[in-house]
């Protein structure tokens, strides 16, 4: 009988044994990750499927510290009400939302940015505000709300005339082309398309729009600080592996 008491109190220890040298056994489901629709960087279609720069890097860390989690579309208000009060916990995004500033955790360091800029043909004058777009040619990329400014690039008052074009590759073959003077486009998809081109000496450019993305977490969620840093050290990880 003491010989099953001695096995039966082993059985009860081993599973805390393993939960105090597996910290990340704590968390049984996975961690909610927000995102929103603004493509580039993240790209939301109608059937659910989501892609994007910064979901795709943002997926690549959380595979990398091995962190369970499953992503969920929402609306811009929403999802940051969400992380306010804990509904969800990652999310990759800017500092200063009053929404959410003092209720959540930024990373150390900037993780991406998004950094929106007018391209042009080297000679061409270059554009550095958006109040000098009006009254010019301008190639856009179907599908983008270049974070609403949008609107003020359709609005006839501005005088503006649009060619949407479905690729950034196509968008920079139009530039050359002169079919336009102006790309209006984020430096990531840009650069790639460019160098695809064999352009990077043809083209010049001006920031319109510039700032930092950061990882961010709900204070409300378990162990965020914990979390945080496995986060941040797996994206150190990557970027020393040149992965990122």
């Amino acid at each position: 009988m003491k010989h099953w008491k001695n096995i039966l109190r082993l059985l009860f220890i081993l599973p805390v044994v393993w939960v105090l040298l597996n910290p990340t056994a704590v968390q049984a489901d996975p961690y909610k990750v927000g995102i929103v629709d603004f493509p580039p960087y993240a790209v939301i279609e109608k059937s659910g499927k989501y892609s994007g720069i910064m979901v795709e890097l943002l997926e690549k860390v959380l595979k990398k510290a091995e962190i369970s989690y499953k992503v969920t579309p929402f609306p811009q208000k929403r999802l940051f009400q969400n992380l306010a009060t804990g509904d969800t916990d990652i999310y990759m995004g800017i500092r200063g939302v009053p929404v959410y500033e003092g209720k959540v955790l930024f990373s150390d360091v900037a993780v991406s940015d998004i950094d929106l800029r007018a391209y042009c043909m080297k000679g061409t004058p270059l554009i550095q505000t958006r109040d000098q777009l009006k009254g010019k040619n301008l190639i856009v990329i179907m599908g983008y709300g270049y974070g609403g400014l949008i609107r003020y690039l359709k609005d006839p008052a501005n005088h503006i005339t649009l060619d949407p074009t479905a690729t950034h590759v196509l968008a920079f073959r139009k530039l050359k082309a002169k079919r336009a003077d102006y790309v209006l486009d984020y430096r990531r998809p840009a650069s790639t398309a460019i160098t695809a081109e064999g352009m990077a000496e043809e083209i010049a450019f001006h920031s319109i729009a510039k700032l930092n993305i950061y990882f961010i977490i709900s204070k409300k969620t378990p162990d965020a600080q914990q979390l945080m840093k496995r986060m941040e050290e797996a994206y150190e990880t990557l970027k020393a592996e040149g992965k990122i």
